[in-house]
């Protein structure tokens, strides 16, 4: 299996990276992982994408930040596209 690992801060080396990261996967019919680190945000990725992507999660010594972090994110795959569940049940 192929898939686009996770860059954390690809948007340094260019403002949309992230974005242009995820459309260049999807473009290539492989999976494409958004880091933790990342500068553009899930909602950005997903608003120019069309298929669902993953998410890596880091782990921080910070658990409350943590555990707004995971809670956002399943709040967005919730409200905003049944595909992105489905994606992140299996």
């Amino acid at each position: 299996p192929v898939a686009l690992a996770p860059i954390g801060m690809l948007g340094m080396q260019h403002p949309d990276g992230e974005i242009l990261a995820a459309q260049a996967a999807e473009a290539f019919g492989v999976p494409f992982t958004l880091s933790t680190m990342s500068i553009c945000s899930i909602e950005d990725v997903a608003e120019h994408t069309s298929k669902p992507f993953w998410f890596q999660l880091y782990v921080m010594r910070d658990r409350n930040f943590i555990e707004k972090l995971i809670n956002f994110n399943i709040n967005f795959i919730y409200s905003n596209n049944s595909d992105y569940l489905e994606a992140y049940k299996n």
